[in-house]
């Protein structure tokens, strides 16, 4: 599976903010593991579950395929 190509997030006017790394052991591995499972990238994880968390629109989301 090395060999397969990660999805990333669209680019969006204005840019992304970056997330810090201050999260707990436990939520940092359910981040790599549907990241893996799902094959995107953490940050498109992190993005998608805080955007639904929060209710917020226009994030695109990582379980729908292009």
């Amino acid at each position: 599976m090395s060999g397969m190509k990660i999805r990333r997030q669209h680019p969006v006017k204005g840019g992304r903010a970056a997330l810090p790394a201050c999260v707990l052991r436990e939520i940092n591995a359910e981040v790599e593991k549907r990241a893996r499972r799902f094959r995107v990238s953490k940050s498109f994880v992190v993005a998608t579950v805080l955007a639904e968390s929060f209710g917020i629109s226009g994030q695109e989301s990582y379980m729908v395929p292009k």
